[in-house]
């Protein structure tokens, strides 16, 4: 049987404030919020792991919901070589977009 939304809410926000912390952060449905004691209200946060063992609390977040750092957007090809093939690439798949548009 799985915990709903309210009742992982609860246990963080108890967690929370048994350790006398100001945030916290915890996971439901695969999207990790934040609870600010501070604001007192919720936002999504990126929840990936650093390198510290602590949970990523970016709320700049790309699709897949993480951040930039931890699985954002592309930055693209870099080399020539990657250059000249994603080019190729993208002209062929034009190409298919237009013989599919016109068939």
């Amino acid at each position: 049987m799985s915990t709903s939304y309210h009742e992982k809410y609860k246990l963080a926000y108890a967690e929370m404030k048994a350790a006398g912390n100001t945030f916290t952060v915890f996971e439901h449905g695969g999207q990790w919020y934040e609870i600010d004691r501070n604001r007192y209200r919720e936002k999504r946060v990126c929840g990936a792991r650093k390198k510290t063992g602590e949970r990523c609390r970016s709320k700049d977040l790309h699709r897949g919901g993480k951040c930039k750092f931890h699985g954002g957007l592309s930055t693209g090809a870099r080399t020539p070589e990657g250059k000249a093939k994603a080019i190729v690439a993208m002209r062929a798949g034009h190409a298919k977009w237009l013989s599919d548009m016109y068939a």
